[in-house]
């Protein structure tokens, strides 16, 4: 395999894992220094700590959060996915505002993710997240 379909498959191989709740082996995958940016939000994790914190602030909101892959594509140092997400928000949900409480509602956005990917392993993410349309879902809005 080369390095545009090894970039492809460490993505899907990586959001398989989340849905899993498999974030040791999620963190495997990445650099130590990972650089995860949530634009949307404005918000920044370092490291595996932060890169783990972002993986578990999700979960913690919605614990069954799936997501599923729409669209993809890689080159040898970058590989970006348009991806669904939907999840009950059964936990709270934290925000730059502070957390929001659990409401129960279902609920489905889209997100759209470009990594950088150096030696084989993620090295920075940047998160563009549809935050309004969750924000609006829970009834926030």
């Amino acid at each position: 395999m080369n390095q545009i379909g090894e970039n492809s498959q460490l993505q899907r191989r990586t959001y398989e894992l989340f849905n899993d709740q498999r974030f040791e082996e999620v963190l495997a995958a990445a650099a130590p220094d990972i650089v995860v940016e949530m634009l949307a939000l404005g918000q920044i994790h370092r490291g595996h700590a932060g890169f783990r914190e972002f993986m578990l602030g999700f979960k913690r909101a919605f614990p069954d959060l799936r997501i599923e892959i729409r669209s993809q594509t890689a080159d040898a140092q970058r590989v970006s996915a348009e991806i669904v997400a939907v999840g009950t928000h059964s936990g709270p949900l934290e925000t730059p505002h502070g957390a929001l409480p659990a409401t129960g509602r279902r609920v489905t956005f889209t997100v759209c993710e470009v990594w950088d990917v150096r030696d084989g392993k993620i090295a920075a993410i940047r998160n563009y997240q549809d935050i309004g349309t969750v924000l609006r879902q829970i009834g926030a809005v």
